[in-house]
């Protein structure tokens, strides 16, 4: 299994579980309480449903381990009284000084791809640089 760290907390994720183990017939499920993140088990896909199933995959991998770092940064339990909260401030200021730290949990879980962008691992924060398409030519030459 899978582990990804949130904030200092070790989580175990759950891929492909059986819909019949999900809470709430979810696509995915966060429990704070066990540390787990499960993923639902989405089968093949179906003339009814999305056909890019490991891109929905990871988008609700990337949603749950939001889920989970509100929780561990303690906004889980302290955003109840704030109106229009996803445009508050507060939210602001907090997705720009945790987002670091939630990409390295999204590169250490697999949750993203990266055709346009290159992020490098360079032990405990990633690196993201939007490269200008002369860029790979200096950078060749530079080697």
């Amino acid at each position: 299994m899978q582990k990804v760290n949130i904030l200092g907390t070790e989580y175990t994720i759950k891929m492909d579980v059986p819909s019949e183990k999900m809470p709430f017939k979810g696509d995915g499920c966060m429990d704070h309480s066990t540390k787990e993140i499960w993923i639902a088990d989405f089968g093949e896909s179906d003339r009814d449903s999305i056909k890019d199933l490991n891109s929905y995959r990871k988008r609700v991998l990337r949603h749950e381990i939001i889920h989970a770092f509100l929780y561990e940064s303690g906004l889980w339990n302290n955003s109840g009284n704030v109106k229009a909260w996803g445009q508050s401030e507060e939210i602001t200021d907090w997705i720009a000084l945790q987002f670091h730290k939630i990409l390295q949990a999204f590169i250490d879980a697999g949750a993203i791809d990266t055709p346009i962008h290159t992020i490098t691992n360079t032990g405990s924060i990633a690196e993201v640089r939007t490269l200008p398409p002369h860029f790979h030519k200096w950078q060749d030459s530079k080697r």
